[in-house]
Protein backbone atom coordinates (compact mmCIF):
# COMPACT_ATOMS: atom_id res chain seq x y z
CA UNK A 1 0.00 0.00 0.00
CA UNK A 2 1.00 3.30 -0.49
CA UNK A 3 -0.42 7.07 -0.08
CA UNK A 4 -1.47 8.85 -2.77
CA UNK A 5 -2.55 11.80 -1.44
CA UNK A 6 -3.76 13.19 2.48
CA UNK A 7 -6.47 15.74 3.35
CA UNK A 8 -7.90 18.03 5.72
CA UNK A 9 -11.08 17.18 5.28
CA UNK A 10 -12.59 13.69 4.66
CA UNK A 11 -15.02 14.44 2.10
CA UNK A 12 -12.17 15.45 -0.13
CA UNK A 13 -10.48 12.49 0.78
CA UNK A 14 -13.71 10.12 0.24
CA UNK A 15 -14.00 11.81 -3.03
CA UNK A 16 -10.36 11.04 -4.59
CA UNK A 17 -11.18 7.55 -2.88
CA UNK A 18 -14.40 6.69 -4.78
CA UNK A 19 -12.77 8.28 -7.90
CA UNK A 20 -10.63 6.08 -8.18
CA UNK A 21 -12.68 3.05 -7.29
CA UNK A 22 -14.27 4.10 -10.16
CA UNK A 23 -11.66 3.99 -12.49
CA UNK A 24 -10.69 0.48 -11.03
CA UNK A 25 -7.87 0.95 -8.74
CA UNK A 26 -7.90 -0.18 -5.43
CA UNK A 27 -8.17 2.40 -2.78
CA UNK A 28 -9.05 2.82 0.35
CA UNK A 29 -9.31 6.05 2.91
CA UNK A 30 -7.22 6.01 6.61
CA UNK A 31 -7.69 8.23 9.61
CA UNK A 32 -11.22 8.92 9.52
CA UNK A 33 -11.50 7.96 13.03
CA UNK A 34 -8.94 9.83 14.34
CA UNK A 35 -9.59 12.58 12.45
CA UNK A 36 -13.34 12.79 13.88
CA UNK A 37 -11.95 12.35 17.21
CA UNK A 38 -9.06 15.16 16.53
CA UNK A 39 -9.51 16.87 19.93
CA UNK A 40 -8.27 13.58 21.59
CA UNK A 41 -5.66 12.02 18.94
CA UNK A 42 -4.21 15.33 17.73
CA UNK A 43 -4.63 13.76 14.26
CA UNK A 44 -5.44 16.65 11.49
CA UNK A 45 -5.15 14.92 8.31
CA UNK A 46 -6.84 12.02 6.26
CA UNK A 47 -4.77 9.60 3.93
CA UNK A 48 -5.98 8.38 0.86
CA UNK A 49 -3.89 5.02 -0.19
CA UNK A 50 -3.81 2.99 -2.78
CA UNK A 51 -3.39 -0.92 -2.08
CA UNK A 52 -1.75 -2.43 -4.61
CA UNK A 53 1.65 -0.97 -5.58
CA UNK A 54 1.18 -1.67 -9.40
CA UNK A 55 -1.84 0.82 -9.50
CA UNK A 56 0.10 3.53 -7.54
CA UNK A 57 1.34 5.58 -11.50
CA UNK A 58 -2.22 4.65 -12.68
CA UNK A 59 -3.41 6.36 -9.57
CA UNK A 60 -1.04 9.37 -9.82
CA UNK A 61 -1.87 9.66 -13.59
CA UNK A 62 -5.31 9.37 -12.67
CA UNK A 63 -5.21 12.37 -10.56
CA UNK A 64 -3.40 14.04 -13.00
CA UNK A 65 -5.39 13.70 -15.77
CA UNK A 66 -9.46 12.41 -15.75
CA UNK A 67 -8.57 11.02 -19.46
CA UNK A 68 -6.40 8.53 -18.26
CA UNK A 69 -6.81 4.64 -18.78
CA UNK A 70 -5.64 2.38 -16.23
CA UNK A 71 -3.49 -0.72 -17.68
CA UNK A 72 -4.24 -3.11 -14.51
CA UNK A 73 -8.57 -2.51 -13.04
CA UNK A 74 -9.29 -4.95 -10.19
CA UNK A 75 -12.03 -7.28 -10.50
CA UNK A 76 -15.80 -6.03 -10.03
CA UNK A 77 -15.87 -8.21 -6.81
CA UNK A 78 -12.56 -6.72 -5.08
CA UNK A 79 -14.29 -3.14 -6.41
CA UNK A 80 -17.56 -4.11 -4.84
CA UNK A 81 -15.40 -4.92 -1.02
CA UNK A 82 -13.32 -1.46 -1.01
CA UNK A 83 -16.59 -0.10 -2.01
CA UNK A 84 -18.58 -1.15 1.08
CA UNK A 85 -15.17 -0.87 3.27
CA UNK A 86 -14.83 2.69 2.82
CA UNK A 87 -19.02 3.32 2.89
CA UNK A 88 -17.93 1.41 6.61
CA UNK A 89 -15.35 4.27 7.48
CA UNK A 90 -12.25 2.94 5.53
CA UNK A 91 -9.16 0.66 7.20
CA UNK A 92 -9.61 2.17 10.20
CA UNK A 93 -12.26 1.74 11.17
CA UNK A 94 -13.44 -0.97 13.36
CA UNK A 95 -9.69 -0.51 15.40
CA UNK A 96 -10.36 3.14 15.12
CA UNK A 97 -13.52 2.75 17.43
CA UNK A 98 -12.06 0.29 19.78
CA UNK A 99 -8.90 3.04 20.49
CA UNK A 100 -11.38 6.02 21.07
CA UNK A 101 -13.78 4.04 23.31
CA UNK A 102 -10.78 2.30 25.24
CA UNK A 103 -9.27 6.34 25.64
CA UNK A 104 -12.75 7.28 27.15
CA UNK A 105 -12.85 4.68 29.16
CA UNK A 106 -9.57 5.69 30.82
CA UNK A 107 -10.22 9.50 30.50
CA UNK A 108 -13.16 8.77 32.69
CA UNK A 109 -12.01 6.20 34.59
CA UNK A 110 -9.07 9.35 35.46
CA UNK A 111 -11.66 12.20 35.96
CA UNK A 112 -13.77 10.30 38.63
CA UNK A 113 -10.47 9.41 40.54
CA UNK A 114 -9.42 13.30 40.48
CA UNK A 115 -12.40 14.37 41.40
CA UNK A 116 -13.15 11.81 44.28
CA UNK A 117 -9.17 12.50 45.45
CA UNK A 118 -10.24 16.30 45.69
CA UNK A 119 -13.37 15.56 47.47
CA UNK A 120 -11.61 13.76 50.09
CA UNK A 121 -8.72 16.32 50.17
CA UNK A 122 -11.55 19.01 51.03
CA UNK A 123 -13.19 16.60 53.10
CA UNK A 124 -10.06 15.82 55.86
CA UNK A 125 -9.71 19.82 55.26
CA UNK A 126 -12.70 20.98 57.52
CA UNK A 127 -12.44 18.41 59.75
Amino acid sequence: MKLLADFDSIEEAMNLCNYLLDHGVAATVSGVNAFQHRVLSGSTRVGVWVVYEEQFNDACQLKKDSNHVVSKKISEQLLNEFKEQLDSGGIDSELGNKIFFALFVIFSVLTIFVVGAILLFRIILIE
